[in-house]
C-alpha cells in the first residue's frame, strides 16, 4: 500500500505509458466531429413505443451515428445531420393484457425510414450538403439473428447509407460498427 501522500504521485507514475501512448496517438478523425440533432422529435412518426422508450432509441440513434460515420471521416472533416422523422421497422400493436406496447415486424411497408440532412464539410469548404430518406424496404429479407439488440435493422440500415454517402470522402477505420453481422 502506499502512504495516502504518495497515492496521487504513484497515480500518475502508472498512468505515464498510457498517456504516452494516447499523446502518440492520432486523433481518430470522427473523434468528436459528427453532430446529430433531432429535429421536433416529439413529431417523428414512429420513435418508440412510449416517450421513454422514443428518448432511449433517440440516444442510441445519436451513439450509433456518431461512432459509424466517425469512422468514415478524414481528419479535418466534419459531418452535421438533422434527422427530421423516424419511422423504426414495424408497427406498434397494442394489447390490453400486456403492460408495454409489441412491435410486430411485417413484410409490408412497415420497414425502417428515416429523413434526415446532412452538410459534410472540410477544414475550410462545404463538401457536400444534401436531404436524404434513408429507408430498407428489404429489411426481412436480409435478415439480422435476434440477440435482443434494440434498432438492429435501424442501424444496419443507416451503417449502408453512411458507407455509400460517405465511403468515396475518407477510409473507414477498423471499428466495430455495432452491427452482429458483419455483413
Amino acid at each position: 500500500m502506499f502512504p495516502r501522500s504518495c497515492f496521487g504521485a504513484a497515480l500518475v507514475v502508472a498512468a505515464l505509458p498510457w498517456l504516452a501512448t494516447c499523446a502518440a496517438r492520432p486523433q481518430a478523425a470522427g473523434d468528436g466531429a459528427v453532430e446529430v440533432v433531432f429535429v421536433q422529435p416529439e413529431r417523428y412518426r414512429d420513435a418508440g413505443t412510449t416517450a421513454a422508450n422514443a428518448r432511449a432509441n433517440l440516444n442510441m440513434l445519436r451513439a450509433f451515428l456518431q461512432r459509424e460515420a466517425g469512422r468514415w471521416l478524414r481528419l479535418g472533416q466534419s459531418l452535421h445531420l438533422e434527422v427530421d422523422d423516424i419511422d423504426l421497422a414495424g408497427r406498434v400493436l397494442r394489447v390490453q393484457e400486456q403492460p408495454q406496447p409489441l412491435r410486430v415486424l411485417e413484410d409490408t411497408a412497415d420497414w425502417p425510414r428515416i429523413e434526415l440532412r446532412y452538410t459534410l464539410r472540410d477544414v475550410d469548404s462545404v463538401q457536400r450538403s444534401s436531404i436524404a430518406s434513408v429507408s430498407d424496404p428489404t429489411y426481412l429479407q436480409q435478415p439480422i439473428p435476434n440477440t435482443g439488440e434494440p434498432l438492429r435493422y435501424e442501424r444496419r440500415m443507416l451503417a449502408r447509407w453512411l458507407q455509400h454517402e460517405l465511403g468515396s470522402t475518407g477510409t473507414a477505420l477498423p471499428q466495430s460498427s455495432g452491427l452482429k453481422d458483419r455483413r
